[in-house]
């Protein structure tokens, strides 16, 4: 009697073929996926767009949110967990310090949004959303507030001179407010280029959204006012899509209401 069944040979031809398919339909798969997250990452700043949009209105000067002192700068949260607001941005006796992304919590903290709402799962450098036993007791994403937030928010901080300026719905409704990490904040990126994406969606562009409140893919990071780009700052008008990558707790946009800056922590 022969027995029936496959021999080596086709075996190995079979298991060549699957091998042959996989490999050309992961990466579509992926593509698929990504494609998936970044849809899920535009509408995750465009439900931060609406929750701004409520807090400047209740907000007795009708901008959006910005943690700290009237005279604070841009730095590290003194003590993010203490319950005292001038304790925690330590503004007695000085000015105090406060971080970007201090300012975003201000949306958990008055209970706008979620801090599910901060994080892209494209984004290589959170780790999930921030999780705390009372969020409304507290006023960063923890003492290190990196992992927890995906999103680089406008610099709304002191630039040295003096010159502060807070985003509001009257604002012109072209400036960024917030998009993607910052890539040069990093300390991998040390030469600003106008093509230089976001490293959340594969450096193929970010999502931005903007004082009006619509998000927009954009394939480019000049895609500020007067093709400014949103992830540097300039010192000029003559080259504004270029500008010069930013160092944390430092730099600020140029003196300038037209001009974006976009950092995070």
């Amino acid at each position: 009697m022969r027995r029936k069944g496959f021999t080596l040979i086709e075996l190995l031809v079979v298991i060549a073929i699957i091998a042959m398919l996989m490999s050309i339909l992961m990466p579509a798969l992926a593509r698929v996926r990504e494609m998936a997250q970044r849809v899920v990452c535009g509408t995750n700043q465009s439900g931060l767009g609406k929750a701004m949009a409520v807090y400047a209105g209740n907000d007795d000067s009708g901008r959006f949110p910005c943690a700290g002192g009237r005279s604070s700068v841009w730095g590290p949260v003194a003590a993010w967990d203490d319950p005292d607001k001038i304790a925690a941005f330590d503004l007695d006796p000085g000015p105090g310090a406060a971080s970007i992304s201090s300012s975003l919590y201000l949306l958990v903290k008055g209970d706008y949004t979620t801090a599910k709402q901060f994080v892209c799962k494209s984004d290589p450098d959170t780790d999930g959303a921030f999780g705390y036993g009372d969020p409304y007791a507290v006023w960063d994403f923890g003492a290190g507030p990196s992992p927890f937030c995906s999103y680089a928010y406008h610099m709304t901080y002191d630039d040295g001179t003096g010159f502060r300026f807070r985003l509001s719905a009257a604002s012109n409704p072209g400036l960024a407010v917030t998009a993607d990490r910052n890539p040069y904040l990093l300390g991998t990126v040390l030469t600003a280029d106008p093509e230089q994406n976001s490293f959340a969606h594969q450096e193929d562009g970010q999502n931005v959204l903007y004082v009006d409140g619509h998000v927009s893919w954009e394939k480019r990071a000049d895609c500020g006012l007067n093709e400014d780009n949103i992830y540097t700052w300039a010192d000029n008008e003559d080259t504004p899509q270029i500008g010069t990558p930013p160092v944390l707790h430092s730099s600020a946009p140029y003196n300038k209401r037209d001009d974006s800056l976009l950092v995070n922590e």
